[in-house]
């Protein structure tokens, strides 16, 4: 296979309902519609064959130095499903990608008026003290609405407008990794060989909750829904925020 770019292609399923803003789910009987659905994701890795990682970088603007990327958006406004790689890499020579759902420390908690983007979407930040929302979800249905606002928490900073100077007490990165399917030789040969299609969930993200909107979590630990729905993304309270021994369930590669 001639080496070329590469791409994640995320899409939004319950089970196995691919969602749009047009298209609803039924749940606690219910039809729900997503809104909004943005997330971040840095740190990508490949593995290939020989059990090696190597990072990989999102193809994004010369001045987006941070190699963080902010998948998907708002209905009725531009949505971003897609990150471009700029290695050319033989994904017929990789049998797993890892990347952490969330944003690094060092740039969680600068001021978003002077970030580049992606990081300076204000409705993806909470407070300097706190940080970026990692992953925002926002639903509706004719009656209620739910929310899932994903973010470090138990930040220490003398105000809300000065940023922490050691990590959160909760992280709530969550680094994700998926095995790649065998590629044949034909599949190796054609167009797709070079998209990684990835699946999420939200199914799997929230088939324990009765959505309400008094179940919606902004990731607080005293929220009866929030360790529920962080398990999912495999996050437990640990020192790092990521748990390597719970087994996330939202995201998956498409056989």
């Amino acid at each position: 296979m001639t080496d070329r770019n590469n791409h994640l292609n995320f899409d939004v399923y319950y089970g196995s309902k691919k969602l749009n803003c047009e298209a609803s789910f039924t749940q606690n009987g219910q039809q729900w519609r997503v809104t909004q659905l943005q997330f971040y994701v840095h740190n990508i890795e490949l593995q290939n064959n020989k059990g090696q990682w190597h990072a990989v970088s999102p193809s994004i603007a010369a001045k987006d130095h941070q190699k963080i990327a902010l998948v998907g958006g708002v209905c009725g406004a531009q949505q971003q499903w897609q990150v471009n790689l700029k290695e050319m890499i033989a994904l017929s020579d990789q049998q797993a990608i890892r990347f952490t759902l969330g944003v690094p420390f060092h740039l969680n908690h600068k001021n978003p008026l002077t970030q580049p983007s992606p990081l300076n979407q204000p409705d993806m930040f909470w407070t300097w003290q706190t940080g970026h929302k990692f992953l925002r979800l926002e639903l509706e249905s004719d009656n209620d609405s739910w929310l899932f606002h994903l973010g470090s928490t138990g930040c220490q900073s003398p105000a809300p407008v000065r940023p922490p100077e050691s990590a959160c007490k909760n992280p709530n990165r969550s680094q994700i990794t998926l095995a790649l399917p065998p590629q044949t030789s034909k599949k190796a040969d054609s167009e797709a060989s070079n998209s990684v299609p990835i699946k999420l969930d939200l199914k799997s993200l929230l088939s324990e909750l009765d959505l309400t909107d008094s179940t919606s979590c902004q990731s607080s630990p005293d929220t009866k829904s929030c360790p529920v729905l962080l398990s999912k993304l495999g996050i437990e309270k640990a020192a790092n925020g990521i748990d390597s021994s719970r087994v996330q369930t939202v995201f998956t590669v498409i056989q």
